[in-house]
């Protein structure tokens, strides 16, 4: 029964990461689409310079419920995607204004598949820094819903206003507004 549970999640997984990794493709495109498109050997292949788009984190956690209720209920993300499309998740893809994050449930390989994460400790050394506008109004949103704050708010010599949280798994977030 554990294993059918785990391939379950396991193909879950794949499905949306497919599903993300289309979708930010279809995103994406900057290509005009014709009705009548010539035939492909007709059209000259060009190459695209090398350019990255965007990152999105792709945090796993211990337990994604938990995790969701902190990015959804104290930092106020929503749900854009899930897997499955109802609770209990084991991916969910947050966003809050331009802010993307993947939450992803952690469950061990599948048998013959590689174990990635063997030995680490989820949360880890992994910091995320969110540029934002507002720092005064989320840092007494935070400590009014009973978040610990990691690193009180002060400012850096390069003009920036910061505080930090930590999430459930250890992840440390970093928000910081530009002051002049």
């Amino acid at each position: 029964m554990v294993h059918q549970l785990t391939r379950k999640y396991f193909t879950a997984f794949l499905l949306a990461t497919c599903l993300c990794a289309t979708a930010l493709g279809a995103s994406q495109s900057n290509k005009a689409q014709s009705n009548n498109p010539a035939p492909a050997a007709a059209q000259p292949k060009k190459e695209k310079p090398m350019k990255f788009n965007k990152v999105t984190p792709n945090l796993i956690c211990s337990d994604l419920d938990k995790s969701l209720k902190f990015y959804r209920d104290v930092l106020g993300f929503t749900i854009f995607q899930s897997v499955p499309e109802k609770a209990p998740f084991v991916f969910t893809w947050l966003k809050r204004d331009d802010a993307e994050i993947f939450l992803n449930q952690h469950f061990p390989p599948q048998p013959g598949q590689p174990d990635v994460f063997a030995g680490k400790q989820i949360g880890g050394t992994l910091t995320l820094y969110f540029a934002m506008d507002g720092i005064d109004d989320l840092l007494k949103s935070v400590e009014s819903k009973g978040v610990k704050i990691a690193i009180p708010m002060h400012k850096e010599f390069y003009g920036m206003k910061e505080f930090a949280v930590q999430d459930p798994d250890g992840y440390l977030l970093i928000f910081a507004e530009r002051v002049e």
